[in-house]
């Protein structure tokens, strides 16, 4: 079975939003063409906009996120694996606070096995109660004991269309060769195919996240300083490898090279130069990376652009590069 990918987006490439009297509902793609078989990185994010605590519910016909995509032309996606819902004995209740979000990640390419078109993709939540718990006294299994008062509806939110493409050049022999099934064997496809668009997103899977981390926190600061950042397992043409130090940081360089080399505007290139300017400071090349991080403030989209900036002046706070020395202004010479 394929390999299923979990990830973040740092950056809102293109999204949608619309507004409730309770909530805010935003979807969030990373691009809008496809190849068939890559992955499709969505997020949905709802927000509790209502300015007060809201009561929600939890059970059968509670409270419930998704991520839907239909073809526009009406026909039924091919294959698709359909989710197994499970009847709850009951329901709970939460109350959530103004400003409480919670987020839902998915890969819509994973559960079928698309035609070449275009799609609608739109992001929901609904809970339609009621909320009735029933008596657990075998005697009398109908007996309703409490009904939860909270929030009912349905929101989605607008439509965003995507397309999905034939893939051509390598990444149609990688499709061929995989029966359709391209990201199946991650191994063999970084050693045939490691230049193809599926060969990056298996290099992606190392990387999610990164960019989201909190850069100024002590504990991400101590894993530059004691090495522990550049130590991970990662996957070769052999199989997977627990890299440390130079070995890691040579893999990323390896296969960031041959990303940037094959697919310059892929929509994680800026998210990639981030991490090879943040591994030269792991190996203590600061110059280095501070040119890097400079390049970066200037030329990366907005979100990269501003972690790199502020990484610069952490590393002149932790004294790894030097801070621009302040020339003091000459008194004037009164001439009598």
């Amino acid at each position: 079975m394929p390999r299923r990918y979990f990830f973040t987006f740092i950056c809102i490439i293109l999204s949608t939003m619309i507004f409730s009297q309770d909530f805010k509902l935003q979807l969030i793609v990373p691009q809008t063409t496809y190849i068939l078989k890559e992955p499709i990185l969505v997020k949905g994010i709802v927000e509790n906009t209502s300015g007060k605590t809201v009561t929600i519910a939890y059970g059968e016909k509670g409270f419930k996120t998704g991520i839907s995509m239909k073809r526009a032309d009406g026909k039924q996606r091919n294959d698709c694996m359909r989710p197994v819902y499970v009847d709850y004995m009951g329901y709970t209740s939460t109350e959530i606070a103004p400003g409480w979000k919670k987020e839902i990640n998915e890969d819509l390419s994973y559960s079928c096995k698309d035609d070449p078109g275009e799609f609608i993709v739109q992001f929901g939540v609904s809970s339609q109660g009621p909320y009735i718990n029933y008596s657990s006294d075998p005697e009398e299994p109908r007996r309703m004991e409490k009904e939860i008062d909270a929030w009912k509806g349905a929101l989605s939110s607008e439509p965003l269309r995507i397309t999905i493409e034939q893939p051509q050049g390598e990444d149609k022999k990688a499709y061929d060769y995989f029966k359709g099934e391209p990201m199946a064997k991650l191994d063999e496809l970084l050693k045939k195919f490691p230049s193809s668009t599926y060969a990056a997103y298996v290099v992606y899977d190392r990387l999610k996240g990164f960019a989201d981390a909190d850069f100024n926190n002590p504990k991400f600061l101590r894993s530059l300083e004691t090495g522990i950042f550049l130590s991970n397992s990662y996957p070769t043409e052999g199989g997977w490898s627990w890299m440390k130090d130079e070995m890691n940081a040579a893999w990323w360089s390896k296969w960031a090279g041959i990303i940037l080399k094959n697919h310059p505007e892929i929509w994680f290139a800026d998210e990639l130069r981030l991490k090879l300017a943040m591994n030269q400071v792991a190996l203590k090349n600061y110059q280095a990376a501070e040119a890097d991080f400079i390049k970066l403030s200037k030329e990366a989209k907005p979100c990269i652009a501003e972690k790199a900036a502020l990484f610069v002046e952490i590393m002149k706070q932790k004294g790894w590069v030097s801070a621009p020395v302040e020339k003091s202004v000459p008194e004037a010479v009164v001439v009598k």
